[in-house]
């Protein structure tokens, strides 16, 4: 099994999980290569003001990165660096749609 496929399988896990959970409804995903980009509606496109997390392994170091590109500044974007294991992964995107309010009260995500 080459190297970087326990990242793939972790970023699979993810997408999973997200198709299972309460957000699956509510968020809709794309793919750029490797990267896994998640919006709050449903774009075939991703525009140049939009705002969308892109989640992506990062092969050199063994990681897996969060993103929000809500700035053209790069310095200025939401970002964390994760393990490449699932349940690190679900546990850090739980996190990031409460904090950024991409869920409300009424959904209680848990794992």
């Amino acid at each position: 099994m080459p190297e970087s496929a326990y990242m793939h399988e972790a970023m699979a896990d993810l997408c999973q999980w997200i198709g299972k959970s309460e957000l699956g409804p509510i968020l809709f995903g794309g793919q750029s290569m490797h990267s896994l980009c998640i919006l709050q509606t449903e774009e075939v496109y991703i525009k140049l003001n939009m705002s969308y997390l892109r989640i992506s392994p990062l092969f050199k170091e063994h990681l897996i990165e969060f993103r929000f590109l809500d700035s053209g500044v790069e310095d200025k974007q939401w970002s964390r660096i994760e393990a490449p294991r699932a349940d690190h992964l679900i546990k850090r995107l739980i996190g990031f749609t409460k904090q950024i309010g991409w869920v409300n009260n009424t959904i209680l995500l848990e794992y």
